[in-house]
């Protein structure tokens, strides 16, 4: 019995110390994952340094993120104080090792190793453990507390263009190839890759164009559709889903194509010169491709304040292959051509050589005088026609005796004094976010066509409203109004003038999530917040400035620009963003938050301390703030699962994934 209970006694002891050293070991593995996490998000929160890069680079970065982790992993550091979370118990500390390229792949790995801890009793082994953790920055779906102002954004999610007989309505009878659904003669175009700040959309389509005299010409526009879900842009402005450009008329293409009949001959006197073929040029488009300089569509997309404009015509005097200058004697008519753009004449002269058997026309080109038009975004007009006139100071045309003296009767405009082109200098107004657009047939230039379904190749490259830049780019916001009353505001947290007031001051205390769809509503919403915001009516401009008084204490903020990633930087502000098109139309409605921004606000209108850092510009009337754009990392909203992109605005946050 003494033996039995000996053993007992012994085995239980053993048992025991088997106990007590697992614990001991788990102990130190749980100390060892609790440094791992504890280091990866204390460095992981730094890692919005590697977005920050007017301030900090990369190796700074890096540096700053492994210090921070080594600093709460219970090492050593070059962070002021004490570190936090010792080591447990005994062992042999080694540093934290770090997986490399930080600021690539905004992701932080933090791996410990706890060699040679002592065993409690002599006969079990010394261990080693090894703990691991990774902090990733990942873009935020969710956010509470965001500026109530709804950004509008040019990201469409479908572009169209929609064919016009500018006279009547949707081109019938067009292709139906890439055709929308629904629609007589609107195609979508594809997406390309975003350079330069321009976004290229393109499209081949196949308008039907219609029959037209042989005198008189037909104005057919290419309207310009851009939004959630994709429709006609003939006879409309759009809805709250989508925004047609030319915004100012709904008959009016963005860009114009002349309508001219076939065939040859006709023109011969007595009768009256035919215009064919008219080919717009401008100046405008030097640092582009092309099809963008032979195109009568203009913008200051390459930095233009004005653009030297022209046009060229094929025109049939009834001469044949003589040249029309001539005398009536040599078989010419002494033809003269000149076109009128904004109010300037041009005088044309046929190209030599240029003569065309299969149309009898020759190539009329600029010879003498310029014609320019204003470039500007802000501008108040956006369409420039162009007139021709002729005339023929020999022989005789409709009765009448042609001559060289002023009194000639022989002579007049073509299409009846209409417009045979029209230079298009893109305007905000009119042509919204459309900067570039060309109509090409095989590479070659296409603004006049003849009736019939032809195939043209439409590319248009639309310029983004918002965006990171790098070097930063000081941005001004405005609580704009859309003519229809509605404007960037938005009732996040409910109606009433005192709910707003609250929201400027204290962040939007409702949150909300981004729509996929932009849609309102949302036909299939997502589980959690809305994603759905109401728009704020008024003239908000006082009641906004006043509020972010509040919001700041009425006092001069310090400006830690460009280090925007000081924890608590009231200057900071993140507001939601909208598809642009969500607020075409009037009256109150619900827009789509189809992301979120972050803003580093540098003054507003009323601030008392905005003499350093005045509005960029000459500022308008009304409610304005202007700052930064910035890539922005937050520590608690939630993440939609997808790594962070550096150059998307949308906000991140970092998430502990293993």
């Amino acid at each position: 019995m003494i033996v039995v209970a000996g053993i007992i006694v012994v085995s239980l002891a053993m048992l025991s110390g088997v106990v007590l050293q697992v614990g001991d070991w788990l102990q130190h593995r749980r100390s060892a994952q609790v440094r791992a996490d504890a280091g990866a998000f204390a460095g992981g929160q730094l890692l919005g340094q590697c977005l920050d890069t007017s301030k900090f680079t990369a190796g700074q970065a890096v540096t700053n993120i492994h210090e921070m982790a080594k600093h709460f992993s219970g090492y050593s550091s070059a962070v002021p104080g004490a570190p936090f979370n010792p080591q447990f118990g005994g062992g042999s500390v080694t540093q934290p090792t770090f997986a490399s390229n930080e600021c690539s792949n905004l992701t932080l790995d933090v791996s410990l190793t706890d060699s040679n801890i002592p065993a409690l009793m002599s006969f079990f082994p010394r261990t080693t453990i090894h703990s691991f953790a990774r902090v990733q920055l990942q873009a935020i779906q969710i956010f509470k507390g965001s500026f109530p102002l709804a950004i509008p954004e040019v990201e469409p999610k479908f572009v169209a263009a929609t064919f016009v007989d500018e006279a009547g309505g949707e081109l019938s009878g067009c292709g139906a190839t890439g055709r929308v659904t629904g629609t007589n003669c609107t195609y979508l175009l594809a997406k390309g890759a975003t350079g330069n700040n321009l976004t290229p959309w393109t499209v081949t389509a196949s308008p039907n164009l219609p029959a037209v005299s042989a005198t008189l010409g037909k104005r057919i526009g290419v309207r310009i559709g851009m939004g959630a879900q994709p429709g006609t842009c003939a006879g409309t402005g759009g809805n709250d889903n989508w925004a047609c450009f030319d915004a100012s008329t709904n008959s009016q293409g963005a860009l114009m194509l002349r309508d001219y009949a076939a065939g040859s001959g006709g023109a011969a006197q007595p009768a009256a010169p035919i215009l064919r073929s008219v080919s717009p040029s401008n100046s405008c488009a030097p640092g582009f491709a092309p099809q963008f300089g032979t195109s009568p569509f203009v913008s200051d997309a390459g930095g233009a304040t004005t653009c030297s404009v022209g046009a060229s015509a094929r025109v049939d005097f009834g001469t044949g292959a003589t040249n029309p200058t001539l005398a009536k004697a040599s078989g010419g008519v002494k033809a003269k051509v000149t076109a009128t753009i904004n109010g300037s004449t041009i005088t044309l002269s046929p190209a030599a050589g240029s003569y065309d058997a299969a149309t009898t026309t020759w190539l009329w080109t600029p010879s003498s005088g310029s014609a320019t038009v204003p470039v500007s975004d802000a501008g108040s007009t956006s369409a420039y026609p162009i007139t021709m006139s002729w005339q023929e100071q020999d022989g005789t045309e409709a009765g009448n005796t042609c001559t060289t003296a002023g009194s000639n009767k022989c002579k007049g405009n073509f299409d009846g004094g209409a417009a045979v082109g029209r230079i298009t200098s893109a305007t905000s107004n009119d042509e919204g976010p459309i900067k570039l657009m060309s109509v090409t047939q095989g590479g070659v230039a296409a603004y006049s066509l003849t009736p019939g379904t032809k195939t043209v190749n439409l590319e248009i490259r639309i310029q983004s409203s918002l965006g990171v830049t790098n070097p930063p780019v000081l941005q001004a916001l405005r609580l704009t109004s859309n003519g229809g009353g509605r404007t960037t505001a938005v009732e996040c947290d409910g109606p009433g003038n005192a709910a707003f007031d609250n929201s400027i001051i204290n962040g939007c205390q409702t949150p909300y999530q981004i729509n996929s769809s932009q849609i309102c509503p949302d036909p299939a919403p997502p589980a959690g917040p809305a994603d759905c915001v109401p728009t704020k009516q008024g003239n908000l401009g006082v009641t906004v400035t006043k509020a972010l008084d509040k919001r700041f204490g009425n006092s001069c903020l310090p400006n830690n620009w460009p280090d925007y990633t000081k924890t608590g930087d009231l200057r900071v502000v993140v507001m939601m963003l909208t598809d642009f098109s969500a607020l075409n139309g009037a009256g109150k409605t619900q827009v789509p938050v189809v992301n979120f921004a972050a803003f580093y606000m540098i003054g507003w209108t009323g601030d008392p301390c905005k003499s350093p850092w005045p509005f960029p510009g000459s500022e308008p009337n009304g409610g304005n703030i202007w700052g930064y754009f910035i890539k922005y990392v937050s520590l608690t909203q939630i993440p939609n699962g997808v790594v962070c992109d550096p150059n998307q605005i949308t906000p991140c946050v970092p998430v502990l994934v293993r």
